[in-house]
């Protein structure tokens, strides 16, 4: 109960944080990359205590999880290797769209 209060709580810390952070940008005219920098540093610890949340909550369901075969926040089915590919597709089709760029990735 308090960790799904918690989730609850933290939805509105993404869009507070984006318009805090182009606020500080302008009044105190920081470095775009020190922002980006300091933004990927929180970004990445957040996702990571979201999964660990996600993950309680969804081992405390364990019983409906198992039935979809599931463990936790894990699919037995899922393939990382196809959804980074799917991903790359997707950015690739987008750098068409809007910057006119066929760029290459690779996938290693």
């Amino acid at each position: 109960d308090v960790i799904q209060r918690i989730k609850v709580r933290m939805r509105t810390v993404i869009p507070s944080l984006a318009m805090a952070m182009r606020a500080v940008q302008i009044s105190q005219s920081l470095d775009e990359n020190m922002i980006g920098e300091w933004l990927d540093t929180f970004l990445l610890s957040r996702i990571g205590s979201e999964m660990l949340k996600s993950q309680y909550l969804a081992c405390m369901n364990a019983r409906i999880a198992a039935l979809n075969g599931q463990h936790g926040i894990v699919d037995d089915s899922c393939d990382p290797a196809h959804i980074c590919k799917q991903a790359a597709k997707h950015a690739q089709k987008l750098c068409m769209q809007h910057f006119k760029v066929n760029q290459d990735v690779v996938i290693r």
